[in-house]
C-alpha cells in the first residue's frame, strides 16, 4: 500500500522568529516577494506563506503561529485583498492579537477599501507603494522615499538584524540636510574650573522634542537644521533608528528628558496612532507643548488630540514661505515660545573656524622667521647695491653705548631700513650669525654717523 506524501512546510522553529508577517492576496505574489527581499536586505526577516503547504488546518496553524510570533503585520492592500475571505481572517486575527498593522497600497485602491476591513483600516494610515510607472513584476516598483518611510514605521516595533543588512541598506537611515558637521556643548568658563570631558558632553539630553508625521519629513528636516544651527539640542526620530532599544522606548526617553515638545500638526498627524501617543505622553508628563499648524485644517483637530490642543494657541506655519527656510516672523514667534522653557546648549563650529584658533600671542608677536623670509629678497637686492648699504644695515643694531647717546642722526638709507626694523633685525642677526668671518669684516668697516 503506497503512502501519500504531503510536502511539509519548512520549519519556523528558530531562535529568532520573523519579526514581520506579510499578509497578501496570491495574485500579487511577485510584488510581495520583491518587498520581502528588500526588507530582509534591510535586516528585517519576514514570514510569508510561500512553502506553507498542506492546506486546511495545517496551513491555518502555520499562519497563526507566524502571526503570533511576529512583532507587526504588513497588509498588502489591493481590491482583491479586501474581498478575500482568508485575508479578512488574517486582519481580524492581527487585530485580536493587538499586533501593529501597517497597510501598504500595492495597487490602485480606494481608501478605506470596501468590505469588512474598512472599519479597521479607516483608523490607520497607509503607505502608497504603487505609482504610474511601468515595472517588471518581481522587481522593485516603489520609490525610495516610500520604502524609507516603511522602514521608519517598522523601527517603532522591531530592530534590524545587523547580520542580515546588506551594503545597499547599511546606511538606510535618512539624514538631515544641512546638519552641522561639528556640534559641541557650550561650556561656561569659570575660574579654576577644568573643561568637561567629551564623554560628559554627550550625556546632555535633547531639550526640544519634535513630534511630526512622516509625510512632512522634508519640512521637519529643515526645521531641525534651523533650530540646531541656533544651538538648540533637538530630538528627531530619524536620528534614533537602528540598533538599541525599539523606537517606542527611545521616544519615551526623548519626551521625558525634553523641556519642551514641538508638535507639527497636520490632518495626518491628528489621525496617526503614533503621533497621538506622543501627544498623550507629553500631556501626561505635563511637558509644555507648542503646536505648529503645518497645513490648513480645523482647530482643534478632531480626535483624541482635541482635549490637549483645545487649550493651546497654535503658530500658523501653513504658508509655504514660512516652511521654506524657517526664518520669518512665525519662526521668531516659535523661538520665543521655546526660550520660555529651553535655552541653546550647542555651539557650532565649521572647518574654517579651526584655522582661526591660533593663539593671540602668535598673532601679536608674529612669526619673525616667516616675515624675515618674505623680506629676504629685498635685502639681498639691497646688499648687492654696495658695501655702504650693508654697513648701514648693520648699523641698525645699536649697542648699549649707542642707546645712551642723547642724539642720533640717521641717513636716509637707515631711515628706510628702520620701517621694518623687527624683521630686519632678526634677518640681519641670522645672516650675521651664519657669515662668520664676514661679520668681523663688516664690523671693521662699521661707522656711526652722528
Amino acid at each position: 500500500m503506497t503512502e501519500l506524501l504531503v510536502p511539509q512546510a519548512p520549519s519556523d522553529d528558530s531562535e529568532k522568529p520573523p519579526a514581520i508577517f506579510l499578509s497578501y492576496q496570491w495574485d500579487h505574489q511577485p510584488e510581495v516577494k520583491a518587498i520581502r527581499k528588500h526588507l530582509e536586505m534591510a535586516g528585517f526577516p519576514c514570514w510569508m506563506d510561500i512553502g506553507q503547504m498542506g492546506g486546511g488546518d495545517q496551513l491555518f496553524a502555520r499562519i497563526s503561529q507566524g502571526m503570533r510570533s511576529a512583532k507587526l503585520v504588513l497588509c498588502m492592500v489591493t481590491e482583491k485583498y479586501s474581498g478575500s475571505e482568508n485575508c479578512n481572517k488574517e486582519v481580524n486575527l492581527a487585530n485580536l492579537l493587538n499586533k501593529p498593522i501597517i497597510p501598504i497600497l500595492i495597487d490602485r485602491t480606494p481608501w478605506p477599501p470596501e468590505g469588512a476591513m474598512s472599519m479597521l483600516f479607516s483608523q490607520l494610515l497607509y503607505i502608497q507603494f504603487y505609482n504610474e510607472k511601468e515595472y517588471v513584476r518581481g522587481e522593485k516598483f516603489w520609490d525610495d522615499a516610500k520604502f524609507s518611510e516603511l522602514l521608519g514605521q517598522i523601527s517603532y516595533h522591531a530592530n534590524p538584524d545587523e547580520s542580515m543588512v546588506t551594503e545597499e541598506y547599511r546606511n538606510w537611515i535618512p539624514q538631515v540636510e544641512d546638519k552641522p558637521a561639528i556640534v559641541k556643548k557650550v561650556e561656561e568658563t569659570k575660574p579654576n574650573s577644568q573643561p568637561k570631558s567629551n564623554h560628559q558632553e554627550h550625556l546632555e539630553h535633547p531639550s526640544v522634542f519634535i513630534s511630526y508625521q512622516w509625510g512632512k519629513q522634508p519640512e521637519i528636516k529643515r526645521l531641525f537644521s534651523r533650530l540646531t544651527s541656533l544651538g538648540y539640542h533637538c530630538w528627531l526620530d530619524i536620528n534614533q533608528m537602528g540598533g538599541g532599544d525599539p523606537l517606542y522606548s527611545k521616544i519615551d526617553k526623548g519626551i521625558r528628558n525634553a523641556k519642551v515638545v514641538v508638535s507639527c500638526v497636520t490632518p495626518k498627524y491628528a489621525l496617526s496612532a503614533n503621533c497621538r501617543r506622543e501627544v498623550s505622553l507629553s500631556d501626561a508628563l505635563r511637558k509644555p507643548v507648542v503646536p505648529l499648524l503645518m497645513e490648513q485644517m480645523t482647530w482643534p483637530p478632531e480626535g483624541p488630540m482635541s482635549m490637549t490642543f483645545t487649550q493651546l494657541l497654535y503658530i500658523d506655519f501653513t504658508k509655504e514661505t514660512s516652511q521654506a527656510n524657517f526664518d520669518d516672523e512665525k519662526f521668531d514667534e516659535l523661538l520665543l515660545k521655546i526660550q520660555e522653557h529651553a535655552q541653546p546648549t550647542l555651539q557650532l563650529e565649521t572647518a574654517g573656524d579651526e584655522a582661526d584658533k591660533s593663539p593671540g600671542q602668535n598673532e601679536e608677536e608674529g612669526t619673525q622667521d616667516e616675515v624675515s623670509q618674505e623680506e629676504k629678497p629685498d635685502e639681498e637686492g639691497q646688499s648687492q647695491e654696495g658695501a655702504t648699504s650693508e654697513e648701514l644695515n648693520e648699523s641698525e643694531r645699536p649697542s648699549s653705548s649707542e642707546q645712551e647717546e642723547p642724539q642720533r642722526q640717521d641717513s636716509p638709507a637707515q631711515v628706510e631700513k628702520t620701517a621694518s626694523s623687527p624683521s630686519v633685525k632678526s634677518q640681519s642677526q641670522e645672516s650675521n650669525g651664519s657669515t662668520g668671518s664676514g661679520k668681523k669684516n663688516k664690523k671693521s668697516s662699521f661707522c656711526i654717523i652722528i
